[in-house]
């Protein structure tokens, strides 16, 4: 098979500074237009009773609504341009004995490009949270989460994870799980554009990717023996995702969803 962008590993380490460089360049950008651009564009007179989003708190937004547009995009790229392709041109995952080393284990540019875009969103987004918007940024959204993945996009290309590492780097292991950026498109855009604001569409992308996606390739990967630190991550991060829904059931979920579908309330009527 000829090589790609997919497949081949070429970059040098001077071309990964380029690449952080820019990010950082971005998303400064992008916490500048949140700060800077007018209220009379992201308000409609179709959603007159929007609360006003500080300003604050819209340079927190915009950094991962542009962050999470362009992971959205390229994981898809990534997930027709490197896996086989079946019935229609639908990409699947293969099975059998080489099928970790195909899907979980490995470095191509594309990939490497993807971790160093993410890595970098998340650096940008706790410096300058800790210089501009420090009261909105949460433990377990930001602190825990910035930090854990900050963290995986140098081990998931090093090998090195400080405390543990692995025999080859995994970095198709992150970037299959990009195009679950999807949810966090839609509530940054609703947060950034209170117009164009979609709990419904929050909740039902959160659930078909961050749920049953992550399920499915969790797995997958249990299936096939990959790293127990890849599995590690990822019953982690479901965790956490599963932890997420049940909030957003409970809470934004009631306005939108059938009651059947809805968990009970253990409130008691007074």
């Amino acid at each position: 098979m000829a090589e790609s962008i997919f497949t081949r590993e070429t970059l040098t380490e001077r071309d990964i500074a380029i690449a952080a460089a820019l990010s950082w360049a971005l998303f400064l950008g992008l916490a500048f237009w949140g700060w800077m651009i007018d209220d009379d564009v992201i308000y409609s007179p179709k959603r007159p009773g929007a609360s006003a989003i500080p300003k604050r708190k819209r340079m927190a937004s915009a950094i991962s609504l542009g962050n999470s547009l362009i992971c959205t995009v390229l994981g898809w790229i990534y997930l027709f341009g490197k896996y086989p392709k079946g019935l229609m041109g639908i990409p699947y995952f293969p099975m059998g004995a080489d099928a970790k080393e195909l899907v979980f284990y490995g470095r191509d540019d594309f990939g490497v490009l993807c971790c160093v875009l993410f890595g970098t969103a998340m650096v940008s987004d706790l410096v300058v949270g800790l210089a501009f918007y420090k009261r909105h940024l949460g433990f377990l959204t930001c602190y825990f989460h910035h930090s854990m993945f900050s963290w995986l996009m140098v081990f998931c290309i090093t090998t090195n994870g400080l405390v543990t590492s692995t025999a080859t780097p995994f970095a198709p292991s992150f970037v299959i799980a990009l195009i679950e950026e999807v949810p966090t498109f839609i509530l940054n855009l609703g947060t950034v554009f209170p117009w164009a604001r979609s709990d419904l569409g929050f909740g039902v992308s959160f659930f078909v990717l961050r749920i049953l996606w992550h399920s499915f390739y969790l797995g997958y990967c249990i299936y096939h023996g990959v790293y127990s630190q890849i599995i590690f991550l990822y019953v982690l991060t479901w965790a956490i995702h599963v932890s997420w829904f049940w909030a957003w059931l409970n809470g934004q979920g009631r306005k939108c969803l059938p009651l059947w579908l809805l968990p009970k309330s253990n409130s008691k009527k007074l």
